[in-house]
């Protein structure tokens, strides 16, 4: 049998929601222990942030060096042919969460998440990278602890009173326990970091720049002055059809996608190689169950269509962390307060796939393509802004409305978009 350690709390992975969940424990004097099997820094995908985002960032202290370190993203804008759909952060109803600081960050997540995964430990977490997960161990009908493998394949228990899984596309619990599913997008992202000058203004200075292909959209981020990250999402079933390299499929897209030749310089040299990264659409059947608790990307991934991915993970940590130091308190009942945590999460995953699903029904559809830029008024445009800043749940009947509204168009006018 493996030797055995007791802690309050164990966290499988180092990302965003895992750095976030260990950094706020610790500070509460408790014994944490974070295991991730990688060792930081690593590369990873999602590099967009948000602006309501800031104030966790804030909480956790590392905002300023974010600040220091990486570009200054004002905004974003969606081609939906030839029109463009702004969000500009600084255009947002008052009483959002970013108001104060209406602008977010484009990251190089391998950066970015050791800049986590640091505070994390300066804050008093027992950070373990090189660690392995491999599985939970249970006692009747909790699980109480995890079996880990270090680099060298030695194996020990660390029992506890949580388990955080934070394992991302990992999904140690989820796949333990069978609860993984997939969502109805079934889409895949094919992206690389290429050297190149940004001659689109907005490119310039920072904005996110999108733009609609038929069943799907591509990205130009920039990271540095000549450093641009470039992607495309597509239906699954795309891709394999193509029987192309990685890199031949995503350089046929920038060759072909309007906006991309004119706002990047010639002959962009592809640094380092082009990565995929699917199924990008997944959630977990539960999120907590009896001394565990999935947060963000190991309970579910919607899509990266409008930057959710990092966010979600931030609040969900926050939200886990306070529900299990509640927990703790006598009398409080675990079950029923992380029930709460489901129904949040279960809210802002519905709303969010919504708002994503209405974004491809415009992108397959002629006579929604061209209404949706036609219709966003100021007044909705705030919402936009609210909602694509990371404010979910301002006016969700919004979300909702668009959503039935795109269906509707839909089923009305069944008019195929060009690809």
């Amino acid at each position: 049998m493996p030797n055995h350690e007791t802690v309050d709390a164990v966290v499988i992975g180092g990302g965003p929601s895992g750095s976030t969940v260990a950094t706020l424990l610790a500070r509460q004097g408790l014994q944490v222990v974070l295991f991730e099997r990688r060792s930081f820094p690593r590369f990873h995908i999602g590099e967009s942030l948000l602006p309501a985002s800031l104030p966790i960032l804030e909480e956790l202290g590392v905002h300023e060096e974010v600040q220091k370190r990486f570009v200054r993203k004002p905004g974003g804008k969606w081609y939906y042919g030839e029109r463009p759909v702004f969000s500009n952060f600084a255009d947002g109803p008052s009483g959002t969460s970013f108001d104060k600081t209406p602008w977010a960050y484009m990251v190089k997540r391998a950066d970015f998440d050791d800049i986590l995964l640091k505070n994390a430990a300066s804050s008093g977490a027992r950070v373990l990278e090189g660690h392995t997960v491999v599985d939970v161990v249970q006692s009747g009908d909790r699980v109480t602890g995890v079996v880990v493998r270090d680099s060298s394949g030695a194996t020990q228990e660390y029992h506890c009173d949580m388990v955080f899984d934070c394992s991302g596309y990992g999904a140690v619990i989820p796949k333990k326990f069978d609860l993984r599913r997939e969502n109805r997008l079934k889409r895949m992202a094919v992206f690389g970091h290429y050297r190149t000058v940004p001659l689109n203004e907005d490119l310039k200075k920072g904005w996110f720049v999108g733009q609609m292909v038929y069943d799907g959209w591509i990205w130009l981020i920039p990271l540095e002055p000549d450093f641009i990250s470039i992607g495309v999402v597509i239906p699954v079933e795309e891709y394999k059809k193509a029987q192309l390299s990685p890199q031949a499929f995503l350089e046929r897209y920038m060759a072909t996608t309007p906006i991309v030749p004119p706002s990047i310089s010639t002959n962009p040299q592809l640094e380092g190689k082009v990565h995929i990264y699917g199924n990008l659409g997944y959630t977990s059947s539960i999120a907590h169950g009896n001394g565990w608790v999935l947060v963000g990307d190991a309970a579910f991934f919607i899509d990266p269509c409008y930057s959710t991915g990092v966010h979600l993970a931030l609040t969900m940590a926050k939200e886990a962390v306070n529900l299990f130091l509640e927990s703790r308190r006598p009398g409080k009942n675990e079950s029923e307060l992380f029930a709460e945590y489901e129904k949040t999460l279960r809210n802002d995953e519905k709303l969010v796939l919504r708002f994503v699903d209405a974004f491809y029904m415009a992108s397959r559809n002629r006579v929604l393509k061209r209404l949706v830029p036609l219709t966003l008024t100021e007044r909705m445009n705030r919402t936009f802004v609210a909602v694509t800043g990371g404010d979910y749940t301002v006016q969700p009947w919004k979300i909702n409305m668009v959503y039935y509204f795109s269906k509707i168009v839909t089923f009305l006018f069944p008019f195929r978009a060009q690809a």
